[in-house]
């Protein structure tokens, strides 16, 4: 059997009507805006609309269009990032060299690998 119970005082109905939103906090809680996104996207439509769609998702985005604007937006603000978004197949490095190269400046940054089908 399980059961639960709550003996709080609840939320109030503005706070139930919002609680499902991404990065809400109740009443209080100081604002967040996310964390820090590091996008690496060498076709650039692609890159601006992944920058779009997490900015409109309330994230920090950085985009980068090579590796080597990585190392530069790294050395600038490594502290900051949370997460690497990066394609799989680029000009000057793949994402799995990129990753690792990233985590040599921020141990403890996140990846996600993403790839479209390329043309044979």
């Amino acid at each position: 059997m399980l059961a639960v119970s709550d003996d709080g005082r609840g939320m109030d109905q503005d706070t139930i009507e919002q609680v499902f939103e991404l990065f809400f906090s109740p009443p209080g809680t100081p604002e967040s805006s996310g964390e820090t996104v590091l996008l690496v996207e060498d076709k650039r439509q692609i890159l601006e609309m992944g920058q779009a769609i997490l900015e409109e998702l309330r994230y920090k985005a950085i985009p980068a269009g090579t590796p080597g604007e990585v190392l530069h937006q790294t050395e600038s603000q490594a502290r900051e990032m949370m997460l690497l978004i990066t394609d799989v197949v680029m000009p000057e490095m793949n994402g799995r060299a990129l990753e690792q190269l990233a985590r040599e400046r921020m141990p403890e940054i996140q990846a996600l690998f993403n790839s479209r089908p390329h043309p044979v």
